[in-house]
């Protein structure tokens, strides 16, 4: 999905899931470690957007909030957390895991 230089520790690129070909994000979390979710709220399908100074992801639809780094719900009123999508470093390469 991309070089992992080219995610700096704290931000976040959009990408499209492979095996959904939904919208997706992936997070630099901290150190070595990057994470990914699907950009699809849980409450009414909205694309979510990448807040950096919360590390959040924000629903412009109805005010829902996740935790960048978990997928959790941080404010109402999505349901349940985003779906978390395997990824790896390889080489310098971020790849999603099958």
């Amino acid at each position: 999905i991309g070089a992992a230089a080219d995610v700096p520790l704290g931000q976040a690129r959009s990408f499209s899931d492979p095996a959904t070909g939904d919208p997706a994000w992936v997070v630099h979390a901290s150190g070595s470690r990057f994470v990914a979710f699907d950009a699809v709220c849980t409450h009414a399908g909205c694309t979510v957007n990448y807040d950096p100074a919360g590390v959040q992801f924000v629903c412009p639809c109805h005010g829902g909030v996740f935790d960048a780094r978990t997928g959790q719900v941080l404010q109402g009123p999505p349901p349940t957390p985003l779906r978390r999508i395997p990824v790896r470093v390889v080489g310098g390469e971020l790849r999603v895991d099958a």
